[in-house]
């Protein structure tokens, strides 16, 4: 194996396992960005440390020449630790094992490295043995908790324990057969990074067929569809028809639960899951109120107006186990649609359903059914909405009109006791003027006596 140790070769073997390292950084801290999923989370840190990693060391090991091998056996070591803690199910469910496990890994080899370079022992055998048991560590904990889209990294294992026992039998004081192996291993990965990315979350872009073209199984999904409509879209109360349609939403698309989240007319910024079809719960579950920005996902979906199917679920993030917990299905996670509420482009809500107990992935027929039945339920409650703020402002021009009513009855009674006080104080006033009339009618007379008298009086003398 004389052209192993020649510089094409060594070039060569960084160039691509640094190329394919860096291929996998990029797509998972991309998708990172979009989707801030635990799995992007993870590949992005794995594959970011270790493209640091393949960097300084050959810079290192070049001050150290004779030592240059089992630098980059050290390397390896390494590199497998951080990929175990990267791609481990049992690591991504244990973070405080999985740290520890990265920190003494990582710690013991570097101090293993300077007892080398002090020393100038030979380790190569026992770090061709560690890269095996770590290897075999990541196979093991993957089957553990197998999963389909993780085949790619055990085949990947494989091919690197049989470069590693290649090299342990036959030249362990060497890296070709390890070098070779990571050759394949790296694009691999690189492979298994992007099929966990891109099917982790999918948000499907192709669109329903002519009518013509539809399969039995999406004519049956039609008629669900009509047939799940005609509950809540002859109703124009609002809690009616969001309990009405979350149940028929998931009989339809036979879920296991379905809930339904509407924002708050006064505080749009805020949250509100107005019904939970929990069939596996007893009773009503109390609505949440909750802000926009709090989970990720759902803020994705109604900031972009886009549906979001997750169909391959981690355990531990906390976005899907908050959906979960507030459906009623703690401690259960399974694959789940998110189809945003969408009236006159704008989201008014967001219609979730999920299979946390019996894990079946959606179909493509019952993720395009979602967007069709959605489309009716943002109608309904939009209807809804419309006819109860038209009811509320006729209710209070009905009281205002009330109100002018009262006023005006008031102030036509007290016009009337004024009107009433007036003809009393008129009538008293003509009677008190006929009595005046009436004296002076006497007082003529008396005067008119008078004058008589006096004209007797004066005619006598």
């Amino acid at each position: 194996m004389s052209f192993a140790n020649t510089f094409s070769f060594s070039l060569v073997y960084y160039l691509l396992t640094l190329f394919a390292i860096e291929s996998s950084f990029f797509v998972a801290f991309s998708y990172r960005q979009k989707f801030p999923t635990s799995y992007a989370h993870r590949f992005a840190i794995t594959f970011g440390v270790l493209g640091v990693f393949r960097l300084i060391f050959p810079l290192v090991s070049l001050i150290f020449v004779g030592q240059t091998i089992q630098f980059e056996q050290v390397l390896v070591v390494i590199s497998l630790g951080l990929l175990a803690w990267g791609f481990s199910p049992y690591f991504r469910n244990h973070p405080f094992v999985a740290s520890t496990f990265i920190v003494i890994n990582t710690s013991l080899v570097c101090v293993l490295l300077v007892v080398v370079v002090i020393t100038t022992i030979n380790i190569s055998t026992l770090l061709l043995a560690w890269q095996l048991i770590i290897a075999l560590l990541i196979i093991g904990s993957i089957a553990y908790k197998f999963n389909s889209n993780q085949v790619i990294v055990i085949l990947a294992m494989l091919v690197f324990i049989i470069g590693s026992f290649a090299q342990l039998l036959l030249e362990p004081s060497q890296v070709f057969w390890v070098r070779l192996a990571e050759m394949i291993v790296y694009p691999m990965l690189w492979i298994a990074v992007y099929q966990d990315m891109f099917k982790s979350i999918t948000v499907p872009l192709s669109k329903t067929q002519h009518l013509s073209a539809i399969s039995h199984e999406q004519m049956d999904g039609l008629i669900d569809m009509f047939k799940a409509t005609t509950h809540f879209t002859s109703s124009l109360d609002v809690d009616t028809i969001v309990d009405s349609a979350a149940e028929s939403m998931v009989k339809t698309i036979e879920a296991d639960l379905g809930a339904i989240i509407l924002a708050e007319k006064e505080e749009p910024s805020q949250l509100r899951m107005r019904t939970i079809h929990n069939p596996c719960s007893d009773g009503r579950i109390a609505s949440v109120l909750f802000p926009r920005n709090q989970n990720k996902i759902i803020k994705h979906a109604l900031d972009n107006t886009t549906q979001v199917v997750i169909n391959t679920i981690e355990d531990e993030n906390p976005h899907i186990a908050f959906i979960m917990a507030m459906m009623g299905a703690e401690d259960e996670i399974g694959p789940l649609i998110f189809q945003p509420l969408i009236l006159a482009d704008k989201a008014i809500g967001i219609v979730i359903v999920g299979n946390p107990f019996n894990k079946r992935i959606f179909t493509y027929p019952e993720i395009e059914l979602m967007k069709v039945i959605a489309n009716y339920i943002a109608i309904a409650i939009g209807n809804a909405q419309t006819y109860n703020n038209l009811l509320a402002k006729s209710k209070k021009l009905r009281w205002t009109l009330r109100n002018h009513d009262l006023d005006a009855s008031r102030r036509s009674a007290t016009l009337e006791a004024e009107l009433d006080q007036s003809r009393k104080t008129a009538t008293m006033l003509s009677q008190q003027l006929a009595q005046q009339e009436k004296l002076v009618q006497e007082k003529e007379s008396e005067l008119l006596k008078l004058k008589k008298r006096i004209a007797k009086f004066e005619a006598k003398n």
